[in-house]
């Protein structure tokens, strides 16, 4: 499944793990900061990095892992009175920015 790690030189693979260890922090903070702040501009630095540093399919990777943090993250800090409109953005939220990072990723 992660084949292109394998592929990657000893330099790479390093600036990937600092990159990984970058959204983790971003995560804590975005998880921290709670709901209704959004960090998601952030998770773009890594991301992009990674597209530039290391490779497009590492970076389509990070970008999942970064809307996967972001949606943990958002999802332990809703608490039960929150209404159904409010628990579809939980949803949505996470979806868009998917789009966007693979957006950014992806260039014609």
């Amino acid at each position: 499944m992660l084949s292109f790690i394998k592929r990657l030189d000893k330099s790479k693979k390093k600036a990937l793990v600092v990159l990984y260890l970058a959204v983790f922090l971003i995560g804590y903070c975005d998880y921290k900061a709670g709901v209704m702040v959004s960090l998601v501009i952030f998770y773009l630095i890594p991301v992009s990095l990674c597209s530039i540093w290391v490779s497009k399919d590492s970076a389509l990777v990070l970008s999942i892992v970064s809307v996967l943090v972001r949606f943990l993250g958002d999802a332990i800090n809703t608490s039960e009175w929150w209404h159904l409109s409010d628990k579809l953005w939980l949803l949505l939220n996470p979806l868009f920015s998917l789009v966007i990072f693979i957006t950014e990723v992806t260039p014609n």
